[in-house]
């Protein structure tokens, strides 16, 4: 539900800060039914908005969360996207 409001503020209504409102509301949760995605949501919008170096922590936090529930090509994926957001982080300070 909360990915749907976080895609309705920053889409539909072009609401940016409600956009990261509502994803740094959706990275205090952690259900055992949320799908990766909804773990990885908080991180792409705070990339989006320029936060590299906050993607970068909340994407770390979602990989530490789904831990052995997510798929091996999750895990790589979600590491590579850490790596990534810190060396643009550290490229844009």
């Amino acid at each position: 539900m909360a990915a749907r409001r976080d895609f309705l503020a920053q889409i539909r209504l072009h609401d940016d800060s409600l956009a990261m409102e509502v994803a740094d509301q959706l990275a205090r949760y952690d259900f055992p039914a949320m799908t990766p995605i909804a773990y990885q949501l908080p991180a792409l919008v705070h990339e989006k908005a320029g936060d590299y170096a906050g993607a970068a922590k909340l994407m770390e936090q979602a990989r530490a969360k789904l831990g052995s529930r997510a798929a091996t090509n999750e895990s790589e994926y979600m590491a590579a996207y850490v790596a990534q957001m810190q060396k643009r982080a550290a490229e844009t300070q």
